[in-house]
């Protein structure tokens, strides 16, 4: 089983390369080509808040009551921010790099069109907050494990496998 190990220990955003181990249930062991650690399932609630109770914190200081306005200019934003994600996760390589740049193109365009020259900002702003609440979501299927070598924890990993 290939697993993807935290670089360290309690920072859920930085995952190394997948390190093809050996998982033995039975004894909540893993086996590295160099090491056997144990490992135990991590609080899941601990898990999300640690990871994303800094992000949250970082919106609160970048929204304001103003983003949550239906107005056609916001809606457009948010369409727009939209349809980046989608760009972003179902495109790869040359064709995403081709069709964010004619995104930007366009967006531009309308931007002068409707004379509000901040929306490039507002359409990443709300990309950024799309992709957390996406990362969110999908977080919410994983397990979080810690992997611990005699009483210290050396890393993290997810799974949905392991139990």
């Amino acid at each position: 089983m290939k697993i993807r190990f935290s670089k360290f220990p309690f920072v859920f955003f930085s995952f190394g390369k997948a390190v093809e181990c050996e998982v033995d249930t039975t004894n909540k062991t893993i086996k590295t080509k160099s090491n056997i650690y144990k490992y135990k399932e991590f609080n899941k609630f601990l898990f999300l808040f640690i990871k994303y109770f800094p992000v949250c914190l970082i919106f609160y200081f970048l929204f304001s009551a103003g983003d949550f306005i239906f107005t056609l200019n916001k809606f457009l934003s948010y369409l727009l921010s939209a349809i980046l994600l989608c760009l972003v996760l179902f495109f790869t390589e040359v064709l995403r790099f081709i069709s964010i740049s004619f995104f930007f193109v366009i967006s531009l365009c309308i931007s002068i069109y409707t004379k509000d020259y901040l929306l490039i900002a507002f359409i990443l702003k709300y990309f950024v907050f799309f992709s957390v609440l996406l990362c969110f979501s999908l977080d919410l299927r994983y397990k979080a494990f810690s992997l611990i070598s005699g009483d210290k924890i050396v890393s993290h990993f997810l799974s949905r496998k392991l139990k």
